[in-house]
Formats: structure tokens, C-alpha cells, sequence
């Protein structure tokens, strides 16, 4: 059912990936509100789906509210993408709620690999993303955010983002990312600062687990022309940062890192998704 208050909308997807006989399938999937989701694709075979994430109204606003929650049964295998850039727009001081619970059973694999965040100057947004691991479970996820549009010459000067990522092992916190990015404190600090953003409007995390010394030694060095990039092991949890000015340059980045780390930890090459070409 849809929910709608002051022109405010509440959304929530329900997805379950659920193996059986080696096929990977979306079972059941329930939705409210303006979240949908597209049939599975196939394209590395049916033990693996390929499922897209659709937001028709295209941008959210402040008052929104988005949920979703994502089940990888026991042995099944998914990657979840999204077929276009998700936009944060500026609010009358509403805020606006994310929030993302993926749940990874025992022995299945699963790749969260939305594409880029916008958020607009003017905007105020509380994302979460929570990652609950299950025994020999495996997972990769990104999330690319861009501070303001660089391309239109707007900066994010007015407004109010907090955003967390967790990913937790068998209900145990194994890694915990909680960042605040306020507009309103001296001089935007955290903006230009060395120690923050040091002025680049594009921030990017991808998280892998289980990974290993091996696998962060087996990445290649990427070759950025701009923007920083580094990679740290915090117990089995791979972690790859970027801070630079591009959100092109920040996914081409990233999918480097995917198609190398991919065959290492699910024995998989890479196959990006048909809807990134589009």
C-alpha cells in the first residue's frame, strides 16, 4: 500500500533470493510505494540472478522514507544494481530516510552494487546501511555519493547528511561506519579540510568480505589521474576508499577493484550488468 502524507512518500521492498537445485530465484518479492523490482537476469547462469532496483518518481525529496530489505537464502547467490543514479533533492529542512538491511545466509554470496548518489545542496538524508553475514557467506558492496552536481557548478553548501554503514557476522559488529556531514559548522570543515574531504565532492566505500592479506596484495594499483584512492584489512573486512572529483572516475575505480577481487573471493570473473550500458 502507499503511504502518502504531505506529499511525503514511504516506500518499502521485501526481496528473497532463495536456492533451490542450484537456481537462484527472486521468490515472492513485496513492495509499497514507489519501489520496484525488475524480473532476474541471467547472464552468468541461473545459479546467480541478476536483479535490478527501480525508483520510478527518479529523485527523492525531504520526508521520504525508503526501506529495503534484501534475504540471501542458504547457498543462493545475487547481485543487486540499480539502472540509474539515485538524486537527493534540496527540502524544506525535512529529512529524508534511508535505510537498507541485506542478510546473507549461511554459504550464500551477495553483491550490492548501486550506481551513484546525488545529493543536492539543500538536502537533508539519514542513510543506513546494515550487512548481517552468516557462516561462509561472501560479500561485495559499494556506495559512490556525491556532494552537490560539480557538472552544474553546485556546490553543497546548505544542509545535512548522516550516513552509516555496518556489517555484522552471525549478529557480532565486525566493522562500523558512522560519518556526519554538517554544512552548518565553521567554515564547512569537514568540506575543505585535509583531515575531510579536502574539497573533492565525491566520497566512496566498498566493503568485501571474507578477504585476506593475499587479496589486498593481489590488487593492482589503480591508475587515478585525480582523487584519492587506498585500501585497509580490518580482520577478514577489505575496505577501499576513495575522495576525488568525479563519480565516473570513482565507479571506473571501483569496477577495476570488483573485476579483480571477484574471481578471487567468489571464484567468479567479472560480468557487469547489461543495465550499466544502457
Amino acid at each position: 500500500m502507499l503511504s502518502k502524507s504531505s506529499s511525503n512518500w514511504v516506500a518499502k521492498l521485501n526481496l528473497n533470493i532463495q536456492c533451490a537445485d542450484g537456481h537462484s530465484r527472486l521468490i515472492n518479492p513485496s513492495h509499497s510505494g514507489p519501489l520496484r523490482v525488475q524480473k532476474p537476469f541471467y547472464p552468468e547462469g541461473r545459479s546467480l540472478a541478476h536483479v535490478y532496483i527501480v525508483h520510478p518518481p527518479g529523485g527523492v525529496v525531504g520526508g521520504d522514507q525508503l526501506y529495503i530489505e534484501m534475504l540471501v537464502s542458504k547457498n543462493a547467490k545475487g547481485l543487486v544494481t540499480t539502472p540509474g543514479a539515485t538524486k537527493i533533492y534540496r527540502s524544506e529542512s525535512k529529512k529524508m530516510i534511508v535505510k537498507q538491511t541485506m542478510t546473507l545466509e549461511e554459504q550464500a554470496t551477495f553483491e550490492w552494487l548501486p550506481q551513484e548518489t546525488i545529493i543536492f545542496d539543500g538536502a537533508s538524508v539519514d542513510s543506513t546501511t546494515k550487512v548481517n553475514l552468516g557462516n561462509n557467506s561472501k560479500y561485495i558492496g559499494w556506495e559512490v555519493v556525491c556532494f552537490g552536481r560539480p557538472g552544474a557548478g553546485e556546490v553543497f553548501k546548505h544542509g545535512f547528511v548522516r550516513m552509516n554503514l555496518e556489517i555484522w557476522r552471525n549478529d557480532l559488529p565486525v566493522w562500523m561506519d558512522r560519518a556526519v556531514y554538517p554544512t552548518e559548522s565553521e567554515n564547512n570543515s569537514i568540506f575543505q579540510a585535509a583531515w575531510g574531504l579536502n574539497s573533492s565532492p565525491v566520497i566512496a566505500t566498498l566493503i568485501a568480505s571474507p578477504c585476506n592479506q593475499q587479496m589486498q596484495e593481489g590488487l593492482t594499483e589503480q591508475q587515478l589521474e585525480k582523487g584519492n584512492y587506498s585500501t585497509s584489512l580490518i580482520e577478514d573486512v577489505l575496505v577501499c576508499r576513495y575522495i576525488g572529483a568525479c563519480t565516473q572516475e570513482a565507479r571506473a575505480c571501483f569496477l577495476e577493484i570488483w573485476s579483480q577481487l571477484r574471481p578471487m573471493l567468489m571464484s567468479r570473473s567479472s560480468c557487469p550488468p547489461r543495465i550499466w550500458n544502457t
